[in-house]
């Protein structure tokens, strides 16, 4: 017996509908490059939670302005993404 069964059932947010109701909140992972570039293991972290089975991926924060980081490691939008996309 499944103690959550509408945990696995597909949900809406609006328009979206997600496979399952299972949510990956964002987390610093500190796993993008020194200026705030995507890096294949942050590519690497994501894509191994979704084939892990999470119905919504929330990616963590990112500075939308170089001059808006907080932090060494932090995501970029100002950064040049070299091809990689999220």
């Amino acid at each position: 017996m499944i103690q959550f069964p509408k945990l696995f059932e597909p949900g809406r947010i609006g328009q979206m509908e997600v496979k399952n109701r299972i949510v990956l909140p964002p987390m610093s992972t500190n796993f993008c490059l020194n200026e705030g570039y995507i890096s294949q293991r942050l590519i690497d972290y994501y894509e191994e939670r979704a084939r892990g089975g999470v119905g919504l991926l929330i990616t963590e924060g990112m500075a939308v302005e170089a001059r808006g980081r907080r932090r060494f490691l932090e995501l970029s939008l100002a950064a040049p993404s070299a091809g990689h996309a999220l």
